[in-house]
């Protein structure tokens, strides 16, 4: 069984490896996507060799419902989270969404209540785990993020004024 326990061991151990190998490129701020792929890479090899994580996928701003596009009532238009595992083809098998921001543009609102939207039952998604990961000058800053009807309800009322 994959607990949040587990997980959050893998990311300090990939973000270890990011500010040891790369983090060039958190103090040059460099685009978040640079950095954000860099963990995602060092986070994928990691769990990888964990047989708990057989036949689970971890993939970046990926934007597929299946074989639609992935929606929450918050973005309507589509959306692409910044670093999911889960098991691609279906929806019973999400595991973890992350969304992460960087020390210099570190506001966590938006992605909260989107993240909030993924982990909500109201949504079909049902991922586990949530986690925002702010990386800031030399440390990884880790906020899980777990389910509030309020917050979900209130980025509803927000969509529909």
């Amino acid at each position: 069984m994959i607990t949040q326990e587990i997980l959050e061991d893998y990311i300090k151990q990939a973000a270890l490896e990011l500010y040891l190998k790369d983090g060039y490129l958190i103090g040059c701020q460099v685009c978040e996507r640079s950095i954000m792929y860099k963990f995602a890479h060092y986070l994928d090899n990691l769990i990888s060799k964990d047989p708990a994580f057989a036949g689970y996928n971890l993939d970046c701003e990926y934007n597929r419902d299946i074989m639609e596009v992935k929606r929450i009532n918050c973005y309507l238009n589509g959306v692409y989270p910044d670093i999911i595992i889960h098991k691609r083809g279906t929806n019973n098998d999400n595991l973890l969404v992350i969304e992460c921001k960087t020390w210099w543009n570190s506001n966590t609102d938006d992605d909260v209540k989107k993240i909030n939207a993924f982990l909500s039952p109201e949504e079909h998604y049902n991922y586990q785990f949530g986690l925002c990961l702010i990386f800031t000058e030399n440390k990884e800053n880790i906020k899980w993020v777990t389910y509030d009807k309020k917050l979900y309800d209130r980025a509803l009322r927000e969509l529909y004024k």
